[in-house]
C-alpha cells in the first residue's frame, strides 16, 4: 500500500514493489530465485523520467522472474500476466470432444456443474474453473442425481485455478470426518481442514471390494 505522502515516482514504485515481494513471497528458495539479483538487473532500467507504460513493462518483466501465474501487476488499463506455464505445453484437452462424446445434447446444465449419467451408471460432472461459484443448491442437485450411480467422475482438467474455498466446498461432500485438506507454503505456515457436508456421496467398502 502506497502511503498518501509517498513520492509517486518510478523509483519509489520499483522499490516498493521489490520490497513487498521480498517480504511476502514464499517460494524463493523452492524455485531457487535470487531476488536480489533480479533487483540488480532491473534497477538500472528505472528512471524518474520514464513513462508509465515503460515503468509497467519493467515491473511486469521483474515479476515474470517469479515464474508464477498467480502474480500479476494490475493498472486501470492493463494487467501483467505470466502464461508460460500454459503456453510452454501442447494442448491435451478438447472440451468440444468431451461434450460431444460424453455429455452429449441431453446433459444437465446445473449452474457451473454440467453433469451427465454415462452408460454403466457412472456420473460425470465437469468443473472447469475454480473461479466459478458452486452454490449448495447446485451441488445438492448433482449429488441427488448421482446417488444411485456406481461411481462419479469429476473432470477438473484444463482448470486455470481460482478460489480454494470452492474446492473445499466440493470436497466436503465426499468425506465423513474432519480432515486436513492441504498445506500452504507461506512466510508463516498454516494448515487448512475441511468438515463433512450433508448430502455427501460416500462409498462404504465391504471385505475390501471395489464399488466398481
Amino acid at each position: 500500500m502506497i502511503k498518501a505522502d509517498s513520492p509517486n515516482t518510478p523509483t519509489h514504485c520499483f522499490n516498493l514493489l521489490w520490497s513487498t515481494v521480498n517480504e511476502k513471497y514464499a517460494f524463493f528458495d523452492y524455485k531457487e530465485i535470487d531476488w536480489d539479483s533480479v533487483r540488480r538487473v532491473n534497477a538500472p532500467k528505472i528512471s524518474d523520467s520514464m513513462s508509465q507504460d515503460s515503468l509497467f513493462k519493467v515491473l511486469s518483466s521483474m515479476l515474470s522472474a517469479l515464474r508464477d501465474g498467480h502474480v500479476n501487476l494490475a493498472t486501470t488499463v492493463n494487467r501483467s500476466r505470466y502464461w508460460s506455464w500454459r503456453e510452454a505445453f501442447p494442448d491435451n484437452y478438447n472440451p468440444n470432444f468431451i461434450f460431444r462424446h460424453y455429455f452429449k445434447s441431453d446433459f444437465h446444465l446445473t449452474g457451473n456443474l454440467p453433469n451427465q449419467i454415462l452408460p454403466d451408471s457412472i456420473g460425470l460432472v465437469a468443473y472447469s474453473s475454480f473461479s466459478s461459484p458452486i452454490p449448495d443448491i447446485h451441488i445438492d442437485y448433482v449429488m441427488k442425481r448421482f446417488e444411485h450411480c456406481k461411481g462419479i467422475i469429476i473432470d477438473v482438467r484444463d482448470n486455470g485455478g481460482g478460489a480454494m474455498s470452492y474446492v473445499f466446498k466440493l470436497m466436503s461432500r465426499f468425506i465423513d470426518k474432519k480432515m486436513i485438506a492441504g498445506y500452504a507454503h507461506l512466510k508463516m505456515a498454516w494448515a487448512k481442514t475441511i468438515s463433512p457436508k450433508q448430502n455427501r456421496f460416500l462409498w462404504r467398502l465391504t471385505n475390501g471390494q471395489s464399488p466398481f
